[in-house]
Formats: structure tokens, sequence, C-alpha cells
């Protein structure tokens, strides 16, 4: 092979190399929200009433147990940390699932915020309670922003007081409503002390884009509860867990953008595996 045309087959290497990155990343991305729907109803379907009456007697004890540890794990410092929610057989076994449809987020909740959570989906901040009915409860959940195969929380800062969030806990639908948004340094865990006449679920991750040095929070209160054995709450659940809710989405540009350079991208290997093949036919 002359030098020439071993230079031309380097190029069109190192161009299907630059053009399968953005295939694999936005696919994922693309296929992530396809996927949703269908993750949410594999879900719903799992949990019993007796498997979800346990989880919930669980859940009571660990927040109880929160009274005396008083300790927050940071989903995005603690290297090493170790899953022991004592609420389930599975560790890795999803414990609800949070809509946000002015975003297009449906993703399952894990619990523990480690690597291997955080990869998967959302995850509950250990030493935070768990989301449960009553006064003086303030859930986080941790959720990354820049993965480059995921959409996640990227987007989180496009929202809006008075957005809805919906989490499915598996027996019950349960609305919260957004009041407000703060950017907190990693030592801050003051800022997440419940508040005593609330019932609140904050968001956190990691904040500004690229530096990801502080924590932006978006904190929600619960306005309402739909039980799901309610033939009523089906109207509830077609907004918050269906692509039908997400035609509010605030962010519908981008997931059509991810689309069209995974369109583009496709094509553009094609072409340079057709150059490739004349190539090396000598054409």
């Amino acid at each position: 092979m002359s030098k020439a045309k071993l230079q031309k087959l380097l190029g069109y290497l190192l161009m299907l190399v630059a053009l399968v990155i953005p295939v694999y990343c936005f696919g994922q991305m693309v296929l992530q929200s396809l996927g949703q729907v269908k993750g949410h109803e594999i879900f719903s379907e799992s949990v019993t009433a007796d498997s979800y009456q346990e989880q919930l007697q669980r859940s009571l004890d660990y927040n109880q147990r929160l009274d005396s540890q008083n300790r927050i794990v940071d989903p995005f410092l603690a290297e090493g940390y170790e899953v022991n929610y004592q609420v389930s057989d599975d560790p890795d076994a999803v414990y609800g699932y949070l809509s946000i449809p002015s975003l297009e987020i449906m993703e399952p909740v894990y619990l523990g915020a480690d690597y291997h959570h955080l990869a998967m989906g959302l995850a509950h901040v250990d030493g935070t309670p768990l989301p449960v009915e009553g006064k003086g409860i303030r859930s986080v959940i941790a959720g990354h922003r820049a993965e480059p195969s995921h959409v996640f929380f990227r987007h989180l800062d496009q929202l809006k007081v008075g957005d809805a969030l919906y989490y499915d806990n598996g027996q019950e639908i349960v609305e919260y409503q957004m009041m407000d948004t703060e950017i907190i340094l990693p030592s801050e865990w003051e800022k997440l002390e419940s508040v005593s006449s609330k019932n609140i679920m904050t968001l956190i991750t990691c904040d500004p884009i690229p530096t990801f040095n502080k924590r932006l929070l978006v904190n929600f209160e619960r306005v309402a509860v739909y039980q799901k054995s309610d033939p009523q709450t089906a109207a509830v659940a077609r907004v918050a867990f269906t692509k039908e809710g997400q035609s509010v989405s605030r962010v519908a540009t981008s997931q059509w953008l991810y689309r069209g350079l995974v369109v583009l991208a496709f094509l553009g290997i094609l072409f340079v595996l057709w150059k490739l093949a004349r190539l090396l036919r000598g054409k």
C-alpha cells in the first residue's frame, strides 16, 4: 500500500472514531428517553400491596434511626461508600420512580447515592429521610448532570416555581410542587436540614457545568397523594408517567437535537465506510 493510500486509510479510520463517539453518547440518550415509560411500567407491576407495606415499614424504621445518627453522605465525593439501608433485600432494587414532565425526566430511584446507582438513574442520599407521609421530612434525591450518555439532571436549572414533580412509590403517586432553588458548597449540609412544618423533596446535582465545585438544590413541597387503586388516579398517571404528560416539555428542542445528531453521525459513518470500501478496492 502506497504512503498516500495509507494516509487516506488512517484519515478515514480517525473519522470513523470521531463519528462513533457521538452516535454512542447521543444514541444512549435517545434510547434512555424511549425506554422511560416501559421502565416505569415494569416497576409498577412488580410492587404488590404486601411488598409495599413491608417496604414502608422498613422506610419508617430507617427514618427513625436517622434521629440518632444524623449523617449525610455526599453523593459526589463519598469514595468507598457502601449502601446499607436495611430497607430492601436487594440493594439494587428500584425503590421508586420520579417524573418531572416539564423536563422529560422519568427515572428510577435507588437507595444509596453511590457510583453504581448514579450510573443507572437517580439515588436517595443516605442520611436524609426517605419520602414518606408526615411533616419534618426532607428527602434528598441525587442525579448526575453531565453524564456523556444520559440526560438525568442535565436541565435541572430550567425548572420554574410551581413545576410539578411526581413520585411513584408503587401504591401511590405523590405530587410535589417546586418552591425554590439554591446553590451551596459541598460542605453546607446544614442547608438540607428538615423543615418541621413541611414535607420536602430536594433534588441535588453538581453545578456549574463544567467545574462542578458547587451543588444545585431544587426544593419541592408535597401537595397531594393519589392512590393507584383509585380509577380517577389514571388521569394523574397519564400526566406523570407517559409521553402524553411530556407535551409540556421545556426541553423538547434539546431532545430532537440529540436525535438529529444521531441520524447525521450515522449517515456520516455510512459515508466513511463507503469511502473506505472504495479505497480498499483500489477505486
